[in-house]
């Protein structure tokens, strides 16, 4: 954050009225100390993107913060941090839905899949005696992933208004006083039970509802509080007034071009009442230009919303609600909070275009699809794996022929991208998917194994099945044991063909990319167009 000098600005004219008044001939000094005054009070109210020109930027915490990790009754690791009033715990969701978005002729607003059950969790915020002060609901939506692979990709995506990937969080707050003279403060209660307790039970609820989620330990918390401290850069940050709807607003700043879009909801308990809650909607844009800025979100957001002094909108876990944003705090029912509620994921990646011309996405990793059948020339699995990770998923390819991946590790972060022996017992650290190239039979107990230890707050990664060998065995399908979820079946060169276990096919051309070349290598585009008019009949082995 930065603040304004305003203290050594009102010395500046001070100092500069005395002396005016010394040097200054009588008739001349009203004048020149206006003008001066003036001046000075220009400079120091000079803004530059939205920021003070003279802004003093915050000073270093000089307070240490603890975050900690709680031990829940099943011994489960809960991640803290403890502020001067309020307790802080966080739950991540993992949520997709096997759904093709078709960016260029779908309204942006008109998310299909799964959006956030917000009555839900605002229920939470009262629990048989332990009252929860508030829970923030934070909506982490980007086009790419940071690297050069992600900028190839954005250069994908162009001006379509697609958020690839969502990270989605919510932060749970404890008043650490009314925690105290409540079942804490008794013999039969502790504040780490109470604590845990409710986070667990926030986190049955979502999976009740179908939203996978889980808890996060220390080091994930820790990751939200450096997230939320850190300079977010240049952007624009807003808080959306009582009078608007949050969702219409939220909507419409998505066709801006910004390389981060985050949604931040926060839900406050009323005293004595649990059909009603207070809510207040920020947005923050980063990596927006200062003309979209300009000629985009002002004109937009000028009768919705208050601009804020910075894009930083994150909530800091363990710190009160900023003032700015508390000022526009709402009373809402809790019946009526489905008309707020956030998408829980993103479109996914590009797998190709339309006939109309329009870009296809879909989710190819997340808790909805185990397990993935991707029959393609090598060039075409190494553009959806490649995707894949530039649109911010993590994927591990385990592979008998690592020579055909290898030039995805361009990619440059194992983090997000790695190729992984045959023979290892599992994919190593967590990926969101697994792309599975050995020749061989994929078994479900396989699947199984890639899948890690489990538990009740893991979240699989998908299996994808590589047959980049189909040609050498005909127009059959490699063997699999397990049924895959969906097929993507590029045995005809320049096509795709989407096929889910259950609902419609479809069928999107292979697009080449602006420096994609250099990951995956040289693409085939379509041919001529079928009789039928814009795609192949079918796949080769399907009517």
């Amino acid at each position: 954050m930065t603040a304004v000098p305003t203290l050594a600005g009102l010395l500046a004219a001070l100092v500069a009225t005395v002396v005016l008044t010394v040097v200054c001939p009588p008739q001349a000094q009203p004048w020149a100390q206006f003008a001066t005054v003036a001046l000075v009070a220009t400079v120091i109210t000079a803004r530059r993107g939205g920021r003070p020109v003279l802004a003093r930027p915050g000073t270093a915490r000089q307070r240490p913060v603890d975050v900690v990790d709680l031990v829940a009754p099943d011994r489960s690791p809960v991640g803290c941090v403890e502020g001067e009033r309020v307790v802080t715990t966080a739950v991540e969701i993992s949520a997709g839905a096997l759904v093709t978005t078709e960016v260029g002729r779908d309204d942006p607003a008109a998310h299909r899949g799964v959006r956030l059950p917000l009555a839900v969790v605002a229920r939470q915020l009262e629990q048989g005696g332990v009252r929860l002060e508030g829970i923030d609901v934070v909506v982490d939506g980007r086009r790419a992933a940071t690297g050069g692979d992600g900028e190839v990709y954005d250069a994908l995506v162009g001006p379509l208004a697609l958020i690839s990937h969502r990270r989605v969080h919510l932060l749970l707050r404890f008043d650490i006083a009314r925690l105290a003279l409540g079942p804490a403060g008794r013999a039969d209660g502790s504040l780490e039970q109470v604590v845990t307790v409710a986070t667990e039970r926030l986190r049955r609820s979502l999976v009740h509802h179908g939203v996978p989620c889980r808890v996060l330990d220390a080091a994930g918390l820790a990751g939200l509080y450096l997230d939320a401290e850190g300079d977010p850069g240049p952007g624009v940050g807003v808080v959306v007034r009582p009078s608007a709807d949050p969702r219409a607003v939220i909507d419409g700043l998505t066709t801006v071009r910004a390389a981060r879009v985050t949604e931040v909801l926060r839900l406050r308990r009323v005293e004595g009442r649990d059909d009603v809650v207070d809510v207040v909607t920020t947005v923050g844009l980063t990596g927006v230009a200062a003309e979209a800025v300009a000629e985009r979100v002002l004109p937009t957001t000028a009768d919705t919303c208050h601009r804020l002094p910075t894009a930083g909108v994150l909530p800091v876990p363990g710190e009160e609600m900023p003032v700015a944003v508390a000022g526009s705090l709402v009373r809402r029912r809790v019946d009526d909070l489905a008309a707020l509620a956030p998408p829980a994921h993103g479109c996914g990646q590009i797998l190709g275009a339309t006939r109309t011309g329009g870009a296809a996405a879909v989710q190819l990793a997340g808790p909805h699809l185990r397990s993935v059948l991707l029959a393609a020339r090598p060039a075409v699995c190494r553009q959806v794996a490649f995707r894949a990770v530039a649109a911010g998923y993590r994927v591990a390819v385990v592979t008998d022929v690592p020579d055909r991946w290898r030039p995805l590790t361009a990619i440059g972060d194992e983090s997000r991208y790695r190729i992984v022996d045959p023979d290892a017992s599992d994919a190593g650290a967590p990926v969101d998917a697994v792309m599975w190239d050995v020749d061989g039979p994929l078994t479900e107990g396989r699947i199984d194994a890639l899948a890690g230890p489990g538990g009740p707050d893991v979240t699989p990664p998908t299996v994808v099945r590589v047959d980049a060998d189909w040609d050498l065995r005909g127009e059959r399908h490699a063997d699999t044991a397990a049924p895959p979820d969906l097929v993507l079946d590029g045995r005809i060169d320049g096509w795709i063909s989407i096929e889910p276990r259950a609902g419609e096919s479809r069928r999107v051309s292979v697009v080449a990319g602006p420096g994609e070349e250099a990951f995956v290598g040289p693409l085939t585009v379509p041919g001529e167009l079928t009789p039928a008019g814009a795609a192949p009949s079918a796949s080769p082995d399907r009517p």
